[in-house]
């Protein structure tokens, strides 16, 4: 029988991720997000080549 995975509620603080070092701010996060999905675009355009 296979376990139930916590929902980030049940995870303590301590064992989760802390995002601030990566992304300071929520718009920092979304820029990041806009510049990723640009770059995956990018990469798009050669599949299958």
């Amino acid at each position: 029988m296979a376990k139930k995975l916590a929902t980030r509620a049940e995870v303590p603080d301590e064992l989760k991720w802390n995002l601030k070092d990566l992304y300071p701010s929520d718009d920092a996060f979304e820029k990041a997000v806009t510049a990723y999905k640009q770059q995956l675009a990018e990469f798009s355009k050669h599949e299958g080549q």
